[in-house]
């Protein structure tokens, strides 16, 4: 379940997980594969790290020239998560549980094979947030909830969240944009 590994380059690692630059992040994610579309990328992944939202493995303040550090796994795909996301409009605050709750599930070992379904396309992850009406008749976040279609788990049917409203993201596709750092693109 490892990133390709980087072009012309000696890739790192750090915990059996190759170690990605907040440009190898951007490239990542970037929905346009231009320079605009890579210059926007790169302030979000940026943004997203001073605000605590993206986990480095090097100290925040790294200084001039000194590049801060990521773990592919499972920064890039919780980047191209948030990515996605602000395509709705969420903010850093709305942001923040999610994330939260993504590194979280990595970090238990994948419970629900929710990564693994994304990367691999084996079968298929999915991303719930779950939300109710508050006293102000807005939308309110209730639940992050991660589920995958791995033989042996619940079916569809039986997974989906049975909540007032629900976003649903099928985490496989927001995996099928993800451009590798170092992979040509076709």
């Amino acid at each position: 379940m490892s990133a390709r590994p980087l072009k012309n380059l000696e890739p790192r690692y750090h915990n059996d997980n190759l170690v990605l630059t907040a440009k190898d992040m951007a490239e990542a994610i970037a929905f346009k594969k231009d320079k605009q579309g890579f210059t926007k990328a790169l302030r979000q992944v940026k943004h997203w790290t001073d605000s605590g939202l993206l986990q480095i493995i090097t100290d925040l303040d790294t200084g001039s020239g000194v590049a801060r550090e990521y773990e592919d796994e499972p920064s890039v795909m919780i980047a191209a998560i948030l990515q996605e996301l602000v395509l709705f409009g969420w903010t850093i605050e709305k942001l923040e549980p999610i994330a939260a709750k993504l590194y979280h599930e990595f970090e238990e070992g994948d419970p629900d094979d929710v990564f693994f379904a994304a990367l691999t396309g084996d079968y298929t992850g999915y991303l719930a947030l779950e939300f109710d009406v508050d006293a102000r008749g807005r939308l309110k976040l209730e639940k992050v909830h991660t589920f995958s279609t791995t033989p042996g788990e619940p079916s569809l049917e039986e997974s989906l969240p049975k909540a007032r409203s629900v976003l649903l993201l099928d985490l496989g596709a927001i995996a099928d944009r993800i451009t590798w750092p170092g992979v040509e693109i076709a």
